[in-house]
């Protein structure tokens, strides 16, 4: 079995000695001394560092093809590109900075290319219940009755606060009241809000996928989604002063309004958030796979299509 040797240019195992590698072509310039391929413009050998200015390398002769996706006519004549681009000449790789292992896992530069995919995300628009609007992955159906049980207790809501008002108009410390609700409602579940938002934004970073809305979006919502529970809490101060069967139901309800503030609300809208990442990272995956295909497939065709031409010509 004949020894082999590494090309300077593709690096594939050729036969020791060759003045062309078989594989991209490229003309190869032997050292006298130690006799190691070095690069036709190379000044100085890489094994041995002699000098080899002075060793001429021998020009390829190919016979160029006359293909016709490498023709183009003007007036009668032809115009022949050879060789064609990326037949000999291997692809090289695209140059990528160095990154840190902190810098590949979050993203820390400030150049770095954030995907953008073709998908529906449900906080694209502030609305005073933005945070019941989008579907939880595991059942659409209990996301309508949740969607449908907040606007039907709003329109209740705000027929009791039109009468609720009347009475509280009398007292001057509605308005300390409304404060303290707002206030109250706001610390309580800012906790679980924070450790939402901070998640979800270092979510986008570590897969490098560009967030559908702006930071300003989320925090309307979450403004808005306060404001509308305070005022249910508000609407039910009346209420629960009564000591009847109605008080307690509606005590029931305002304990389970407020454990979907605290928690459910941005639970649901990081399990959102994961889902949308992990599509948003599936369509980026299947999209770098075809182009990949397409750049490998690229230097057969114009081969397929020189070896026709060839056959058509003879």
């Amino acid at each position: 079995m004949s020894e082999t040797e590494p090309c300077p240019y593709c690096f594939r195992e050729i036969k020791k000695g060759v003045n062309f590698c078989k594989y991209c072509g490229s003309a190869i310039k032997h050292c006298p001394s130690c006799n190691s391929p070095n690069k036709a413009e190379s000044l100085f050998c890489s094994s041995c560092g002699k000098d080899i200015r002075e060793i001429t390398v021998q020009s390829r002769n190919l016979e160029p093809p006359i293909s016709p996706s490498h023709v183009s006519q003007t007036g009668s004549e032809k115009i022949i590109i050879w060789p064609p681009p990326g037949q000999f000449f291997p692809t090289q790789p695209k140059y990528r900075p160095y990154q840190t292992p902190e810098e590949q896992l979050f993203g820390t530069r400030d150049n770095q290319e954030q995907f953008k995919p073709k998908i529906v995300y449900p906080y694209s628009k502030v609305g005073i219940l933005g945070f019941l609007r989008g579907p939880i992955s595991t059942s659409k159906v209990f996301t309508s009755v949740v969607e449908a049980f907040a606007y039907g207790l709003a329109l209740i809501a705000t027929g009791v606060l039109i009468i609720s008002i009347g009475f509280l108009l009398f007292k001057t410390l509605i308005l300390p009241i409304i404060g303290l609700l707002w206030g109250g409602t706001l610390i309580l579940s800012a906790p679980f809000f924070g450790m939402y938002f901070v998640s979800s934004k270092w979510l986008y970073k570590a897969f490098k996928i560009k967030k559908p809305v702006s930071d300003m979006t989320i925090l309307w919502n979450y403004l808005f989604s306060i404001i509308f529970f305070s005022f249910i809490s508000l609407i039910l101060i009346p209420l629960l002063a009564m000591n009847t069967l109605f008080a307690t139901i509606f005590g029931i309800i305002a304990m389970i309004l407020i454990f979907a503030v605290l928690i459910v609300i941005p639970l649901k809208a990081f399990l959102i958030d994961l889902a949308y990442v992990k599509a948003a990272v599936v369509e980026r995956d299947s999209q770098k796979e075809k182009e990949e295909t397409l750049e490998e497939n690229e230097p057969q065709k114009e081969k397929e299509d020189i070896e026709e031409t060839r056959k058509e010509n003879r």
